[in-house]
């Protein structure tokens, strides 16, 4: 995968991306906040560097936060209420992990991508100055996007649409 992204980088194969995405939020958060992901680093990007993990569907949110429980190994009630937040995205510079060859990479290995391929991988497009990774979620449904703020150009942008009780029980 790295080869993969290297090589994108290198040949401008980048895209831009616009839509709505979704986070799920304890109420007391906020939903444009990258100041966990930069304290404790994520699957994409490594401790000290800002990034916003979106889900592009309600449910890939939903399968995230069901992710989440198992790692903290919480119950579900422990983590409750969650708000979901709707996020208008407009990126100009996406590198796009979706392509055959990384989904052969991907379900070629046992466990799916390790956290250090991952955490490379992000690191590597955070340094190319780019504002996100389109990528398969780590819970198998649908996709992510994790957008890389302190990359964003003038015309890249993250509002607030939304904010409501997920109803998540």
């Amino acid at each position: 995968m790295l080869e993969q992204l290297a090589l994108a980088l290198e040949s401008g194969e980048l895209s831009g991306w616009s839509g709505l995405a979704f986070r799920h939020v304890t109420p007391s958060f906020d939903p444009l906040s990258t100041r966990g992901a930069e304290l404790h680093g994520g699957r994409w990007n490594a401790p000290g560097t800002p990034a916003l993990y979106l889900a592009l569907s309600p449910e890939t949110a939903r399968s995230e936060l069901d992710r989440l429980v198992a790692l903290r190994a919480q119950s579900l009630d422990e983590l409750l209420p969650r708000n979901l937040a709707t996020v208008r995205v407009s990126l100009d510079r996406v590198v796009d992990l979706r392509s055959e060859q990384f989904i052969r990479e991907l379900s070629g290995e046992r466990d799916g991508l390790s956290a250090s391929t991952c955490r490379s991988a992000g690191e590597m497009a955070a340094s190319a100055g780019l504002g996100g990774i389109l990528a398969p979620s780590a819970t198998g449904v649908g996709l992510v996007l994790v957008a890389f703020p302190g990359n964003f150009g003038a015309s890249d942008n993250l509002g607030l649409v939304d904010l409501c009780d997920s109803g998540w029980s």
